[in-house]
């Protein structure tokens, strides 16, 4: 077999991890970052090793095992190798004292939600009990006054007492698994957020995907696998959301799951300080963007190369 030859190690090299994709063919499996302790060269080292025995190939090998990802100190991606067979991954594995990642904190999977009869979901928040409820068929969806089918609450979350006899509370989502996530995000994040503000958008609105945009020349929009809302420069002339510059992160509270902050990155500085509202991350985060658009260059920098 005709085998391409490595490239050399980004001169930016501090890190390695690994993704592995499983048999479905839709998801992946994400390992823990092994930071190298003495930096690049350990992981040269290490690469070169790989080689010797075949444990490693060039990206984009078909039919590889998995992926072995280079990062730098922000642990974005700047190079990427094959692992080529199992046998090569469980080398690695053992080398970079491998686990899975667990994934990052992200509305839909920050609640204990349970199955409420007779067909339906429950999740307590603040002491009240929120129930999202099917509708389907032209009979239920009769009887509960809607028009489409899918998942809905029950009661409407703001209300603060409902009553039995109000209608029933706002569409959700079509999916349970969408569903859940949905109703999270409205769950655990502060009701201004989920308004609409003069310079910034409603947070569900950016989380539902439908290409907000902040600023005069961004637009934000989920990244459940990373946990945060990624922020793109748009490009006016391609007609697309152009370049990755930014990323707003929320951290939710242990036990409660509530939302306690929301921390806006700029790509390739530190991080800021957190808000503790979503409007004022989009706020300070399109501030320093907006100051820096005159005089810096981004670079050429793709989705693919970020993580």
């Amino acid at each position: 077999m005709i085998t391409s030859p490595l490239p050399d190690v980004h001169a930016d090299a501090v890190a390695l991890t690994v993704f592995r994709a499983l048999p479905d063919g839709e998801t992946g499996r994400q390992y823990t970052i092994a930071e190298a302790d003495s930096g690049r060269d350990a992981i040269v080292r290490s690469i070169r090793s790989a080689a010797a025995v075949g444990f490693i190939a060039a990206a984009g090998t078909t039919g590889a095992y998995a992926v072995l990802d280079v990062l730098n100190h922000d642990e974005d991606i700047v190079q990427d190798f094959a692992i080529p067979t199992r046998a090569a991954f469980e080398w690695w594995a053992r080398k970079l004292h491998l686990s899975v990642e667990p994934p990052a904190p992200w509305f839909g999977r920050m609640l204990m939600w349970r199955r409420a009869q007779p067909s339906g979901w429950a999740v307590e928040v603040d002491g009240r009990v929120h129930r999202l409820v099917r509708v389907h068929g032209s009979n239920s969806m009769d009887a509960f006054q809607v028009s489409h089918p899918g998942w809905y609450f029950m009661d409407h979350p703001d209300k603060p007492e409902p009553h039995p006899a109000d209608p029933i509370g706002p569409f959700v989502a079509e999916v349970l698994s969408e569903a859940k996530e949905r109703a999270e995000a409205w769950l655990l994040v502060g009701e201004a957020d989920r308004r609409l503000a003069e310079d910034s958008p409603d947070f569900l609105w950016v989380f539902e995907g439908n290409g907000a945009v902040i600023g005069d020349a961004f637009n934000a929009s989920p990244n459940p696998d990373q946990g945060r809302v990624d922020v793109h420069k748009v490009d006016v002339q391609r007609g697309s959301r152009g370049v990755l510059v930014g990323s707003i992160t929320p951290r939710f509270e242990a036990v409660t799951g509530m939302v306690l902050t929301w921390t806006p990155h700029r790509f390739g500085r530190p991080v800021m300080e957190p808000c503790t509202s979503w409007h004022a991350a989009v706020r300070a985060l399109v501030r320093e963007l907006d100051d820096r658009a005159p005089h810096t260059n981004l670079g050429a920098m793709d989705d693919e190369e970020w993580p």
